[in-house]
């Protein structure tokens, strides 16, 4: 699986990269969201899954989440994965750009596991599907 990481902190980008490449995932790391849109910008690459800081130099994360959704070919709001401090000050704008509610993760409160499991990365624990 593809995944774009757009997080400014090199600490934690280097680590969500090594995490996802562990697993044999194609991770790519970006520090802005106009180093994310550069990467994506001729169509002929594109991830899976887009982990996304909302506190980035330069551009807004209102632009950034706007973008990703209408490139060509576009972004899902499924594929949108807002990993950041601020996430749940942000939670409502989130969503009304169909950033689904259990794809806003509150920076520092999951585990590595939880973390795979919300990205759809690997199933979770028996007995705690939303089933």
């Amino acid at each position: 699986m593809r995944i774009l990481i757009v997080e400014d902190n090199q600490t934690v980008g280097r680590t969500l990269r090594r995490r996802m490449e562990r697993r044999g995932h194609e991770a790519v790391w970006v520090e802005s969201g106009e180093a994310a849109l550069e990467r994506l910008a001729d169509g002929t690459w594109r991830a899976d899954r887009y982990v996304l800081d909302l506190r980035l130099p330069g551009m807004s994360r209102v632009e950034l989440l706007d973008r990703l959704l209408k490139l060509e070919p576009p972004v899902a709001a499924g594929q949108l994965f807002v990993v950041s401090v601020g996430a749940e000050q942000h939670r409502v704008e989130l969503e009304a750009r169909r950033v689904p509610s259990g794809q806003i993760l509150q920076k520092g409160t999951y585990s590595e596991g939880e973390l795979l499991v919300a990205l759809r990365l690997v199933d979770p624990p028996r007995g705690q599907g939303s089933d």
